[in-house]
């Protein structure tokens, strides 16, 4: 846990901490109770298809002014109380979020259905930090110092957070480029601007030490002590700059990060730098520069590095509309017969066609952007060959992988071995077609559930891959 403890986090914002710097349903006892009572519920109503039915029900005769015991009612307490609607119809409940994202409660997908809770947490502790600072900005500065709620420096901030770009040097494992290296790595090749390399390199993040991590996480939990903050507790006798060319002005955050010409030396690399991304993407689109300049003027931003984000786009991402090629069955004309210049191999007596799948997935760790895609490869100028955008909200790259053995699984009719790089998708179809066994409590069982149908019966001698 991030922030919770220790002396040099007195100051810190109590949403940020919980919201950003940590996972809520880890740190904070509503959101891990309301991320409990959801898993629970999905456990329980997954076991009993008499007790699923019974349970919507219940949801279609439910009355806000009655109180139901039992499960009921703490996920429909906790639905309202995150902003949750729950639609169902005779079979499905589904969770319709405020961050976009639409989920079966009884989904396969258990790791999607906590991603969509931890995210709809995050959310509301936002929304409560970003209503009371409209509150707070909207009350005199009597009424606010009286009930010590001031939070000048999270002015701007908003429920949609852009996490990878806040968190980008708290969360960075890579090696430290800025060390005393001799010379800038790049810089070598015929045809590079130095500048440009330079530019780069300034922008990557780079891995902390523990001691400058903990400043950072201090930073984005608004909890450093500037000496307007210090002044009131005594420890110096006023708040203002030392520094000769600033004339005793009041030395507050603003001041000492943005201002203050003793750092200016540390702080016109960067904004110079700055400057020429802005620069930059105007070339391309001038309504993105304009945004970032914007973002540049939010004192969420410029006092503690907290990065707003366009709340419409993350809804969209977590709505991809991509149909599924696997929806409809196969035709006779759709299968694979050989005979178009595939690549073949004998083992174990078998005359097998080469078929190639793959699947990959961009920005993967990041669930909100990730994009995933797989394609499957017959013979060389095969009309069988395919390539599609993955469907679905969960994008990874072991999904894809599946999603184009299966491609392969539909429309071959002959012998085939399936080459695939995802080493768990080879062991798993292998103990599946070998022993015809499935291994419990495995991922993306939906898929899963569709390449047993299709792999029922058939021995090595018909399929095998590797």
């Amino acid at each position: 846990l991030n922030c919770i403890w220790g002396t040099s986090s007195k100051l810190r914002c109590p949403e940020v901490v919980l919201a950003i710097l940590n996972n809520p349903t880890r740190a904070d006892n509503y959101s891990s109770a309301a991320s409990r009572a959801f898993i629970d519920a999905r456990r329980t109503l997954r076991k009993n298809l008499d007790r699923k039915i019974q349970f919507i029900d219940m949801l279609k005769l439910h009355d806000p002014s009655n109180k139901y015991n039992g499960p009921m009612h703490g996920i429909v307490q906790y639905a309202q109380e995150l902003d949750i609607t729950l639609t169902f119809d005779s079979t499905n409940i589904v969770l319709e979020t405020p961050t976009g994202h639409s989920v079966d409660l009884c989904t396969d997908h258990l790791s999607h259905l906590q991603f969509v809770i931890t995210e709809t947490c995050r959310y509301a502790l936002l929304k409560q930090l970003a209503d009371r600072i409209k509150d707070e900005e909207g009350a005199t500065t009597t009424t606010v110092r009286g009930n010590k709620k001031a939070r000048k420096d999270m002015i701007g901030i908003t429920p949609a957070v852009d996490m990878r770009a806040t968190m980008a040097l708290v969360n960075c494992k890579g090696k430290d480029k800025y060390d005393d290296d001799e010379g800038i790595p790049g810089t070598e090749l015929g045809g590079c601007n130095p500048q440009e390399v330079r530019d780069k390199e300034m922008r990557k993040p780079c891995k902390l030490n523990h001691v400058s991590k903990r400043r950072m996480q201090n930073i984005i939990a608004g909890s450093i002590r500037p000496p307007h903050r210090l002044v009131h507790t005594g420890r110096i006798e006023h708040a203002h700059c030392t520094h000769p060319q600033c004339n005793k002005c009041k030395c507050d955050t603003m001041h000492l990060l943005w201002k203050c010409p003793l750092y200016d030396h540390i702080r016109k690399p960067y904004l110079d730098c700055i400057e020429r991304k802005i620069k930059q993407l105007a070339r391309v689109s001038d309504i993105r520069a304009r945004r970032i300049r914007e973002l540049m003027t939010t004192p969420c931003l410029q006092q503690c590095g907290i990065c707003p984000a366009d709340e419409s786009l993350l809804k969209k991402a977590a709505n991809i509309d991509v149909q599924d090629p696997h929806k409809n069955p196969t035709s006779p004309d759709q299968h694979f017969h050989g005979g178009q210049g595939e690549e073949t191999i004998d083992a174990g007596g078998v005359h097998y066609a080469k078929v190639y799948s793959d699947g990959s997935c961009r920005e993967g760790n990041i669930r909100s952007v990730a994009r995933a895609g797989w394609g499957v490869h017959f013979a060389p100028n095969s009309p069988h060959n395919f390539c599609a955008a993955l469907d679905g909200p969960v994008q990874t790259s072991y999904r894809a992988e599946l999603k184009a053995v299966l491609h392969v699984l539909r429309h071959t009719a002959v012998p085939t071995m399936i080459m695939c790089d995802c080493q768990a998708v080879v062991n798993t179809l292998t103990h599946l077609i070998e022993d015809n066994v499935m291994p419990s409590n495995i991922r993306e069982q939906d898929l899963w559930d569709q390449i047993v149908i299709f792999v029922q019966g058939l021995t090595t001698k018909d399929i095998c891959i590797q």
